[in-house]
C-alpha cells in the first residue's frame, strides 16, 4: 500500500492548505473585477448581473488554476526557507527528490477537481451565462433553446428538414435529412445526403436564385401503401426544397459550451463528413494542457526552496508568479490561434507552450544550480 513519509506529508498538506483558498481567492477576484466593470453596462438589474457572471466562476476556475499553483509553491517553498526548514533538511541528508514527490503529488491531488471543473463544471457554467444573457438581459429565447441536440430544424410547406452543420463561407450543409408527409401527416420519404452544396444561378440567370446539389445519400420511401420500406442510394441529385444560404441560420458550435465528452462526440462525428475541426480540437486540448503546465509551474518554484535567501519578500514572489503567468498566457493564446487556424495540429498548439516552458525552466535550474 502507498504511504507517505512524515516529510511529505506535511509538505503536501502545507501546499494544499494555501492553493485550494488562492485558487478559490483568484476565481472570485476575477469574478468580482468582470461584474463590477460590467454592472453598469449590462441592460439588467445588479442582482440578474450577479447571476450572470457568477455562472462563471468555474471558467475563472479554470483559467487561474496554473499561476494558483505557482503562487502557493512559491509561498509555501518561500517559507520553508526563510525558516531554515530546507537548511535542515540538507543537512539531514535528504535530497532534492524528497522535496518534488511530495509537491508534484500534491498537484496530482489538486488536479482531480480541476479536470472535473475544467471538462465539465466551467462548460455548463458558460452555457448557464448564456442562457441567462439571452433570457434575463435580452429577454428572448436562448440560444441553446432553439435547437434539439446540435441539429437546425426549418420547415418549408409540406416538407420538415434539419442540418447538422452549416458553413455559411463555403455555402455547403452537412448530416442533411429532408421529411417529406403525406396529408394525414404520416412521413411518406425520408431523403439523407451526407452533404449539400449550393449551385448559385443568380449571376448566369438573374431571375432564378439557385438550388442544392445533394451528395452521397439515400431515399428511403415509407408511404403506408407500402408493406416494406423501400430504399434507393444515389451519388447526386439536385433539391430545391431547401431553402437558399442567405435564408438559413448559421449554428454556432461553441465549443466552451460543451462538456468535455460531447466535444470528443461532435469532433469525431463532423471529422467523418469532413468538416474542419480544428477550432474544437484545440478547445479539446487546451482544458487538458493547463494540467501540464501547473506541474512546469512547480518546477519554476523549485530554486526558491533549494537556495537559502531568509529576506526573500513574498511580494516579489507573487510579482513573479504575475510576470510569469503573463508571458505564458500570451504564448499559449498566439499557439492556440494557430491551432484553430488550421496553421498546425491542434494538439501541438495546445501542448506546445507548456512543453517550451518546461524545456526552458529545466536548462534555467540547471544553470542556476551550477552557479
Amino acid at each position: 500500500m502507498f504511504r507517505l513519509g512524515i516529510l511529505s506529508k506535511y509538505i503536501v498538506e502545507e501546499l494544499l492548505k494555501i492553493l485550494f483558498p488562492v485558487w478559490f481567492g483568484l476565481s472570485f477576484l476575477f469574478f468580482i473585477m468582470e461584474w463590477l466593470t460590467q454592472v453598469f453596462r449590462t441592460p439588467a438589474p445588479a442582482l440578474i448581473v450577479f447571476k450572470l457572471y457568477g455562472a462563471k466562476i468555474p471558467v475563472y476556475l479554470q483559467l487561474v488554476f496554473p499561476a494558483a499553483v505557482l503562487i502557493s509553491c512559491l509561498i509555501v517553498l518561500g517559507a520553508m526557507n526563510r525558516h531554515l526548514e530546507v537548511v535542515a533538511l540538507q543537512a539531514m541528508g535528504h535530497r532534492r527528490r524528497s522535496i518534488i514527490f511530495p509537491l508534484f503529488f500534491a498537484i496530482i491531488l489538486a488536479s482531480a477537481p480541476y479536470f472535473f471543473v475544467a471538462t465539465y463544471l466551467a462548460p455548463v457554467g458558460l452555457r448557464a451565462h448564456y442562457t441567462i444573457l439571452d433570457e434575463d438581459v435580452f429577454h428572448r429565447p436562448s440560444r441553446f433553446s432553439q435547437f434539439r441536440q446540435e441539429k437546425i430544424w426549418y420547415r418549408n410547406q409540406d416538407i420538415l428538414y434539419n442540418v447538422g452543420f452549416f458553413d455559411l463561407d463555403k455555402s455547403e450543409l452537412y448530416d442533411v435529412t429532408l421529411y417529406t408527409f403525406d396529408d394525414d401527416f404520416h412521413v411518406a420519404q425520408t431523403l439523407y445526403a451526407q452533404r449539400a452544396v449550393w449551385r448559385d444561378l443568380s449571376d448566369e440567370n438573374p431571375g432564378l436564385d439557385g438550388y442544392w446539389n445533394l451528395e452521397e445519400g439515400v431515399i428511403t420511401l415509407t408511404d403506408k401503401r407500402l408493406d416494406v420500406p423501400v430504399m434507393q442510394k444515389f451519388k447526386r441529385r439536385s433539391s430545391r426544397l431547401i431553402e437558399g444560404p442567405k435564408n438559413l441560420r448559421q449554428f454556432e458550435f461553441n465549443a466552451d459550451t460543451m462538456t468535455q465528452i460531447q466535444l470528443a462526440q461532435n469532433i469525431k462525428k463532423y471529422k467523418k463528413l469532413g468538416i474542419n475541426t480544428a477550432e474544437w480540437e484545440a478547445t479539446f486540448h487546451k482544458r487538458l494542457s493547463f494540467m501540464l503546465i501547473s506541474f512546469v509551474f512547480v518546477l519554476l518554484a523549485l530554486p526558491k526552496a533549494l537556495k537559502f535567501n531568509r529576506g526573500g519578500s513574498p511580494i516579489w514572489d507573487i510579482l513573479l508568479a504575475v510576470v510569469v503567468c503573463f508571458v505564458y498566457w500570451i504564448i499559449f493564446s498566439w499557439a492556440i490561434n494557430l491551432g484553430e487556424q488550421s496553421k498546425i495540429h491542434p494538439a501541438v498548439s495546445a501542448w506546445m507552450p507548456s512543453v517550451l516552458f518546461l524545456l526552458a525552466i529545466t536548462f534555467y535550474n540547471r544553470r542556476a544550480a551550477k552557479a
